[in-house]
């Protein structure tokens, strides 16, 4: 049932990091208004996007890009995953390139380099793609000495292409699933095509009564949804074939199933009637363990479902209903246009509002937190990423990017250069060389801020001049002027053989090249104001002369007599030399092909030269080229002109403008995650951003905090990760324990106990999700009911850890799902909390004290100064993007660095003193299915020797139950990968205490690594070791912490007060 008391959502600054922030500048442009998915990210650091026909890859750690391919149509939507990146288009196009370096094919050299230089004028070394037709086989694309990518094009439906999603088949799909990877294509034809990624196959395809605008498969295969132009969500499950007599069994396994419609959902604030352009959705994802559904829909509603029941029509599925930041039909900006769960161990759900905002709800307090990021590359705090071409690969001049796929010519052909012999064919081609490398030199910081600033203002002009064209035409049809001389273009000519062969004449220098250039337009000009005086009627001709002086005139740029050829970069020194305007209505970046044509193709008299805008000459030395472009980019609006801002409705059912405010939202183009989900990427029209998931070391985030609250201290905190804490704090049980297994004199016993009150009062206080449910420990045979009689007998020795045992009939009433064969005892002190929650106070409180957190910082180095740091000390660390090493000194130095404790251990004492460590992975395991439930914690009675506290069942705070973790030894601690051969022993472990769990809602979730001081205890029987936490012998002001595993998150204020008092007391 859904939850409708809106009074449970808080918003909260608890999820993303305020710091990190980054921006990557790009040109991401769609002409669509509500087809925005076309930013990926299938690898950690990686990131791919359309810029105009161009596919980016960008490398967010190396901060280098370059381009993959270049499509002959600009993508709609785009998505990457694995080894593929697959973009749809128009017209059904769809483009697929394989990413696989060893399907590279590397070029021949021994070829002819003249007959392999395209006579197109596009440089051979640069990664392109012209795709002839959409139904070409597979094409190749040079990327530089490395060889071409493997790209397929195809035609997959009638019509655009709405959206693509990638599905490939894991160790947990169901055997009804895909054995292959595929595409989800969505058309808007109405069909939903699942396509073979690696031979672009249709497999099946499946009708739908309106236009289709996402669909998307469940994790484990079973499920496929699709959101449609109708108020209603369409579920499909993968069934098995009726059986057909008579016919030889299928070759093909997948061929034994197809998908079955089970039903459509009337989607939270959609209506049948409703028939303006907002109606329908665009956004939909499954979480990563395939336990919810959520959809959101241009209203800005967002529905989440449970997908355990979403197929059955008996079921009411829908659990949670919440909206965006901005809902409602009247302004369409808070429309969500794309979202994304988190693959990682935090939980969340991330979606893109049309402009200018992001947002991010926790699942784990079932989206009651929510954060809203407000996308502004200039905000404060925001690092302004240089990006650069990838080392090895050709810098290409932006306007030089698109030859191929916007050449004029009609077909792929070359120029014909008709009766040139070879020799001089051979020159023409060496001069056409020399022009492109002087376009090889990066463009800099200001060039990169006119041209797109040019871009900004060429997309208003153009919209402002395509209105007044249309009332011109309207006045001029009035007055009965002949259409055909309105829009005339110019009638492309073969060159003259002998213009050409004097051009590319041995003996012509540059000088004589601008003067022969010169020549050329004196007469060009002369021949114009001849025609002017011809035909003074002309009232169209005039108009677009006037224009054109008039925009020459208010940039103040002079006419100038240099050829359009010159423009692109005769003189030596490389430079910005001019940016071309495109026709009215062109989406395109500036092209060089009207410039090259002018030369190539001479106009004849009788034919005007007809211009829809003027073109911008910049000249600027390096002085004060910053001055201009920072008045360049002060949008171009002409007199009486409103400023537009972000998505401006003039009524329901009309078309929709879309602008660029001088300052105010960009339009989004998508969100993904990274990888290990700690890296949210959100495109916009400007660019890429870059935001960081909060996660923290509890312990060393208290021991921070503590010792900032010092006066006189100053207090860094050093993290070799790019988030304080990514490794044990942020991946375990997030349970408060009580303290119950330790032994009486232990410090985990002391702290755990300590630590448990402490966190307690500081989440009530603060508000820091928390929740004291309880826990039962339950025994199932003789031999674990002694243990729990052991456990009670040792619990009423110390103070704070109270226990009691549950009768039957109590355990029958409050849990009905729970097996208890021999007993039950109960902790009433233990709970769960959101840690990251808590760890985000403990950063905040930090820097609120005036302590530093320096994050990529590793530590190399720790010298003592003085004898034994007597006399304080030396500290190196290392960048880990710039390599660069910096030192500072210290008077005291705490090691708790967690996994990496035994080597800053290593690092300060002596061989003999030395530590090693080992590392025992938990595995843990999430469940999908609403039924069984349980109200606490369910916990195996402890066993001798184990090691942990065995596969126990815990809950978060929304209520979600998971399993874990259980012990598997690694060499690394980096082995973060759930080991799916375990899953079958915990479910063994699961069905004694909970026997109705469905084992197919059972599904690898996580893993956390816990540092361990050594093995042989635990095969022992004394599995679960102290901490280790001292101020070191004969080394001054070096406190040491070692082993700090469970209950380590549950003690970290108690840990930061028994530091404070080694230091200071």
């Amino acid at each position: 049932m859904a939850v409708k008391d809106k009074s449970l959502y808080h918003a909260t600054d608890d999820l993303i990091l305020a710091n990190p922030r980054k921006y990557y500048r790009a040109l991401i442009h769609t002409s669509h208004w509500q087809l925005r998915s076309l930013i990926s990210s299938p690898q950690q650091d990686v990131v791919f996007y359309p810029s105009e026909n161009e596919i980016i890859r960008l490398n967010t750690r190396t901060r280098e890009r370059e381009v993959i391919t270049t499509l002959s149509f600009p993508p709609r939507c785009l998505k990457a995953s694995g080894d593929w990146v697959c973009c749809g288009g128009d017209d059904g196009h769809y483009v697929t390139v394989c990413l696989d370096e060893g399907r590279r094919s590397i070029p021949s050299s021994n070829t002819d380099p003249d007959a392999r230089l395209p006579l197109d004028l596009d440089p051979p070394r640069r990664s392109s793609l012209h795709v002839p037709s959409p139904t070409s086989d597979a094409i190749t694309t040079p990327l530089g000495s490395r060889g071409p990518l493997f790209t397929k094009a195809t035609k997959i439906g009638t019509e655009i292409v709405n959206c693509i999603e990638l599905w490939a088949p894991t160790s947990t799909s169901s055997p009804k699933a895909y054995k292959i990877p595929v595409a989800v294509v969505s058309n808007n034809d109405r069909t939903v095509s699942i396509v073979d990624v690696s031979e672009s196959q249709v497999l099946e395809e499946l009708v739908f009564p309106d236009c289709i605008n996402v669909a998307v498969m469940s994790p484990d295969g079973e499920l496929l949804i699709a959101l449609c132009d109708d108020p209603y969500l369409y579920v499909h499950e993968r069934v098995q074939k009726p059986p057909v007599k008579k016919k030889q069994p299928e070759a093909n396994q997948n061929a034994q199933y197809e998908w079955r419609l089970r039903g459509r959902i009337q989607l939270e604030g959609q209506k049948e009637s409703d028939k303006t352009v907002m109606r329908g959705s665009f956004a939909a994802s499954f979480s990563s363990s395939g336990k919810y559904l959520a959809v959101a829909t241009q209203y800005g509603v967002i529905s989440i479902f449970d997908t355990a029941t979403i197929a059955r029509e008996d079921a009411d599925s829908l659990l949670e209903v919440f909206t965006s930041s901005r809902p409602g039909r009247e302004a369409g900006t808070g429309a969500v246009r794309a979202m994304q769960f988190s693959p990682g161990p935090f939980d969340l759900l991330a979606w893109t509002e049309s402009s200018g905002r992001a947002c991010v709800a926790d699942v784990r307090n079932f989206f009651r937190s929510r954060q809203l990021l407000e996308i502004d590359s200039h905000a404060e705090g925001v690092e302004r990423i240089i990006v650069t071409e990838r080392a090895g690969e050709p810098v290409i001049d932006p306007r030089l990017r698109s030859f191929r796929a916007e050449s004029p010519y009609p077909s792929s052909t070359s120029p014909d250069f008709m009766s040139l012999d070879i020799e001089r064919s051979r020159q023409l081609r060496q001069l056409t060389r020399e022009m492109m490398d002087r376009h090889q030199a990066p463009l800099t910081s200001e060039e990169l801020d006119v041209l797109q600033a040019h871009r900004i203002a060429r997309r208003q002009r153009d919209a402002a001049n395509a209105a007044r064209e249309a009332l011109a035409s309207a006045a001029a049809n009035s007055r009965s002027v002949p259409s055909s001389r309105i829009f005339r273009g110019s009638q492309r000519l073969m060159p003259s053989a002998t213009v050409m062969q004097d051009f590319v004449s041995s003996e012509r220098s540059p000088p004589s090249i601008r003067a022969y250039i010169s020549d050329r337009n004196q007469d060009r000009n002369q021949n114009r104001e001849r025609r002017s005086q011809l035909d003074p009627g002309s009232r169209h001709v005039n108009m677009f002369q006037l224009a054109e002086s008039t925009v020459e005139n208010e940039t103040g740029t002079e006419n100038d007599a240099s050829s359009n050829l010159e423009r692109l970069s005769l003189s030596v020194a490389p430079r910005l030399a001019a940016i071309g305007s495109d026709p009215v209505g062109s989406d395109s970046s500036p092209s060089p092909w009207p410039e090259l044509d002018s030369l190539y193709r001479p106009r004849p008299p009788s034919d005007p030269p007809i211009t829809r805008s003027a073109r911008v000459q910049i000249e600027a030395d390096d002085d004060v080229r910053t001055d201009f472009a920072n008045r360049l980019r002060q949008p171009w609006r002409p007199l009486n002109d409103r400023p537009t801002r972000g998505l401006l409705f003039r009524d329901e059912t009309s078309s929709i403008l879309r602008g660029t405010p001088r300052s105010g939202t960009v339009a989004t183009m998508g969100c993904s995650w990274s990888q290990d989900g700690r890296i949210l990427y959100v495109g916009a029209e400007d660019g890429i951003h870059e935001y960081h998931v909060i996660g923290a070391g509890a312990v060393g985030l208290a021991i921070a905090r503590q010792l900032a609250g010092r006066d006189g201290t100053s207090t860094v905190l050093i993290e070799r990760n790019g988030a304080v804490g990514m490794e044990t704090s942020s991946r375990n049980s997030e349970v408060i324990h009580a303290g119950l297994y330790y032994g009486a004199d232990s410090l985990k016993t002391r702290l755990c106990i300590r630590g448990r009150q402490m966190m307690y009062v500081l989440c009530t206080k603060y508000s820091i999700p928390h929740a004291n449910m309880g826990k039962w420990i339950v025994a199932q045979t003789d031999q674990q009911w002694n243990e729990l009689t052991k456990l009670h007998a040792f619990t009423r020795t110390i103070e704070g850890a109270p226990t009691h045992f549950v009768s039957s009939e109590q355990a029958a009433r409050e849990e009905p799902h729970v097996q208890a064969k021999a007993g039950i005892l109960a902790s009433p002190t233990t709970g769960i909390i959101d840690s990251h929650a808590y760890m985000q106070f403990l950063l905040g409180d930090l820097e609120e004290r005036g302590g530093d957190v320096a994050l990529h910082s590793p530590v190399v180095k720790i010298s003592p100064l003085g004898k034994n740091g007597s006399a304080g000390w030396e500290i190196t660390t290392r960048d880990e993007k710039s390599g660069e090493e910096s030192t500072f000194t210290s008077e005291t130095v705490v090691n708790s660095a967690g996994l990496g404790a035994c080597n800053i251990n290593n690092m300060i004492l002596p061989p003999e003193r030395h530590q090693t460590a080992y590392y025992a992975k938990g595995n843990y395991f999430s469940y999908a299915a609403s039924t069984p439930t349980t109200k606490h914690l369910i916990y195996p009675a402890p066993m001798p020797g184990f090691g942990g506290l065995g596969t126990h069942l815990t809950l978060d705070i929304a209520g979600r139950i998971r399993f874990g973790p259980d012990l598997e030894w690694v060499d690394s601690p980096d082995d973060l990968a759930v080991n799916d051969a375990r899953l079958a022993e915990a479910l063994e472990q699961i069905k004694m205490f909970l026997p109705g769990v469905k084992v197919d809602a059972v599904h690898p979730d996580y893993a956390g690594i816990r540092p361990k001081l050594g093995k042989t205890a635990v095969a022992q029987g004394k599995g679960f070791m102290d901490f280790v936490i001292r101020k070191e012998e004969g080394y001054e002001g070096f406190v040491n912490l070692l082993g700090i595993e469970s209950p380590g998150l549950t003690s970290s204020l108690a840990i930061a007060e028994m530091v404070d008092g080694l230091l200071y007391r």
